[in-house]
C-alpha cells in the first residue's frame, strides 16, 4: 500500500490519510491474529504512525533525486540572465 508513496502522499487529505492508517492497522491484525495486541499496544505507547512512514518514504526519495541534480537544466532565472 506505500507503492509509489512520493507520488501520491502529498495530495492526501487528513480524512483519507487516516482511513489509510485504518486499513493498514486491520491488514496487519489480519495477517498477525492474536500478535498483533503486543504490537499494537507498542505502536499507541510510541506515538508510532503509519503516516509519519510515508513521511520518511518520501524525504529518503527527495534525497535521492539530489544525485540526479546536475542532469538538471539550470534554471530559468540563470538562462534569462546570459
Amino acid at each position: 500500500m506505500e507503492y509509489a508513496v512520493p507520488v501520491w502522499n502529498s495530495g492526501l487529505a487528513k480524512r483519507q490519510s487516516d482511513q489509510l492508517e485504518r486499513l493498514q492497522r486491520r491488514a496487519c491484525r489480519t495477517i498477525m491474529g492474536n500478535g498483533y495486541t503486543v504490537i499494537n499496544t507498542h505502536l499507541n505507547t510510541s506515538d508510532f504512525q503509519l503516516r509519519t512512514e510515508r513521511e520518511q518514504l518520501c524525504l529518503k526519495f527527495a534525497r535521492s533525486l539530489m544525485e540526479f541534480r546536475d542532469w538538471l537544466p539550470p534554471p530559468r532565472a540563470q538562462i534569462t540572465a546570459e
